[in-house]
């Protein structure tokens, strides 16, 4: 019985997601922070999570790759680019760790 409840607890443990949405619309978690390709011009994050979000108003002191942050994010629908890759996100907050 108790490998039963350690084994639930290990799937649970594992499923849950590294970065999740609250309910204001705000996107929290922790990823690493990457320049795009040569067609598009913009800065992205990678969540641990697995999505991919193309930031706007990212400070200098970020701007560069494999920097590990942790962050609050907003998305933003009403925005589209040429970039196609990812969601749309204004950083709200950002820490490097």
């Amino acid at each position: 019985m108790k490998w039963i409840v350690a084994l639930a607890l290990c799937a649970v443990v594992t499923v849950l997601p590294a970065c999740r949405e609250t309910t204001s619309g705000l996107v929290v978690g922790t990823g690493t922070i990457h320049a795009s390709r040569v067609e598009c011009s913009a800065w992205f994050l990678h969540a641990d999570s697995g999505r991919e979000y193309q930031l706007t108003r990212l400070a200098s002191e970020f701007q560069h790759s494999d920097l590990r942050v942790r962050f609050t994010l907003k998305r933003r629908s009403d925005l589209v680019s040429t970039c196609m890759s990812g969601d749309i996100a204004d950083v709200v907050s950002m820490t490097k760790f």
